[in-house]
């Protein structure tokens, strides 16, 4: 089955002393060693989730959950790395080790120490950076409405598709298989997620859930290839300091659905016109029954999505 795209434009009247370098060191190699070694001309996806009105990231009760990201390529991963790693040095005897969207916005945290004026600043610099040097920005979205209503039409294979955030992951490596179909077969995707779970244990279950479906990726040559693996890597919390821009992406993503603040309407500047492209797309019921069905065969299928947004201001 082909899919038809549908675009749609978002148009202008939506606008109504030091941290420890050794994390940043670290990431730069880990950068330098993934793209010059092993993938050469590859792609780093940067990839971050938050359920919108619900900053505990995916709870059952969010009305909307959203998985999004970058893409950049090898150099200009590595040059986010370090200029970030600059733009946060004089912050960080406050305690500043990286940027989180919502707690810089609406101070929390140790952001509660910064005056107005240099959380702006903050803001201004990452959109400003991501402009610089992000190669694409993606996001994917599915209705706790549509995910229940499909859940109970379909009881034979819900359990299948697994977590409403598992769903988002799994159409997230499809749809950027589909943004990059244009570019060269041997540009392999590196996958960058953000640790969920920081304690000590067998980590928060959507770490596991993830990774389930990378190891059946892996263990399918024919899934390698079709999904481009080149592999993937978690990081705690401002370590690839890449996961902060796809933290600010869904953030101001979701802040669409809400009213303009002087915070959100330095973030919406990412999707400014001549700036780097913004796809989104929609889980749909059709797209969550080839995602049961993708995760029992282990197969491949054409793309699910019913529509893809171009975000223009």
């Amino acid at each position: 089955m082909r899919q038809v795209y549908s675009y749609r434009n978002i148009g202008n009247n939506i606008l109504a002393e030091s941290k420890d370098s050794g994390d940043d060191e670290f990431a730069t190699s880990f950068l330098r060693q993934l793209f010059h070694g092993q993938l050469g001309g590859g792609v780093l996806a940067a990839i971050k989730e938050q359920a919108f009105l619900d900053e505990s990231c995916t709870h059952d009760s969010a009305p909307l959950t959203i998985v999004g990201g970058y893409l950049f390529k090898p150099l200009n991963a590595e040059e986010f790395q370090n200029s970030w790693h600059k733009t946060l040095k004089p912050f960080a005897t406050r305690g500043i080790t990286h940027f989180h969207a919502a707690a810089c916005a609406y101070p929390n945290d140790e952001f509660v120490d910064l005056l107005e004026e240099e959380r702006k600043f903050l803001f201004r610099e990452m959109v400003a950076l991501i402009g610089r040097t992000a190669k694409l920005g993606f996001v994917i979205e599915l209705e706790n409405s549509v995910y229940n209503a499909w859940r109970i039409d379909n009881p034979t294979v819900n359990s299948l598709v697994g977590s409403k955030y598992a769903a988002c992951c799994f159409q997230s490596f499809m749809f950027i298989r589909h943004l990059l179909q244009k570019e060269d077969e041997s540009m392999k995707i590196h996958y960058a997620f953000e640790r969920i779970g920081q304690g000590k244990g067998k980590g928060h279950p959507f770490d596991r859930e993830r990774d389930d479906l990378l190891r059946a990726i892996e263990a399918s040559p024919r899934l390698t290839d079709a999904f481009r693996y080149g592999g993937k890597s978690h990081f705690p919390k401002g370590e690839m300091h890449a996961l902060e821009a796809a933290d600010l992406l869904v953030w101001t993503y979701s802040s669409l659905y809400g009213p303009l603040n002087p915070y959100t309407k330095i973030a919406r500047r990412i999707f400014a016109n001549g700036g780097i492209p913004h796809r989104a797309t929609v889980v749909t019921p059709t797209a969550l029954t080839y995602i049961a069905t993708l995760n029992e065969t282990h197969g491949i299928k054409e793309n699910t999505y019913v529509g893809i947004s171009v975000f223009k201001f």
